[in-house]
């Protein structure tokens, strides 16, 4: 098996368990069967983008995430931007309506 796909598995995997979903529950949420969620959550079997993007989606992160672990992937291009990522990811997810609110405060104020 290649880790790769044995990597992006897992981290289905622990956001299914996170959320609390059942292998049924999500395979049904994405449109795939349990058999084949079964499959990509032990790096058995790859998978279209179309259902990649629907994991995501349901997971509630990005696609970036499920591939590589990591939200922000594109630091090359805007370091600034990567950082502030990884602040953001370094914070309970319970807190992030806070932080959504406190950079919509500070938007408003600069703008």
């Amino acid at each position: 098996m290649d880790s790769f796909y044995i990597d992006i598995g897992m981290r289905i995997w622990q956001l299914r368990d996170k959320f609390g979903f059942s292998r049924e529950t999500l395979s049904e949420m994405t449109n795939i069967s349990p058999k084949f969620l079964y499959e990509i959550e032990n790096g058995k079997k790859g998978m279209s983008a179309h259902t990649l993007y629907n994991l995501a989606k349901v997971l509630n992160v990005s696609s970036d995430y499920l591939l590589t672990g990591k939200e922000y992937t594109n630091s090359n291009q805007n370091p600034q931007l990567a950082e502030i990522g990884k602040i953001i990811d370094s914070f309970d997810s319970s807190k992030l309506s806070v932080i959504e609110k406190i950079l919509n405060n500070l938007s408003d104020l600069i703008h």
